[in-house]
């Protein structure tokens, strides 16, 4: 399905690449405890949304 706001303005949706890898658990909570409340947030909504939508 195609937006129509995004068809009729022409704008163009930047080109997406399959990640080479995953982050492990490790890294992630390396990440994690040095993030701020904000970044915090942040990852945790990254971390359950729907793959298509990240």
């Amino acid at each position: 399905m195609v937006n129509p706001c995004m068809q009729l303005s022409g704008i163009m949706r930047n080109p997406e690449t399959k990640r080479q890898r995953y982050v492990t658990h490790d890294e992630y909570r390396a990440a994690y405890v040095v993030a701020t409340r904000a970044e915090r947030l942040l990852i945790q909504r990254l971390k359950v949304e729907k793959p298509a939508i990240v």
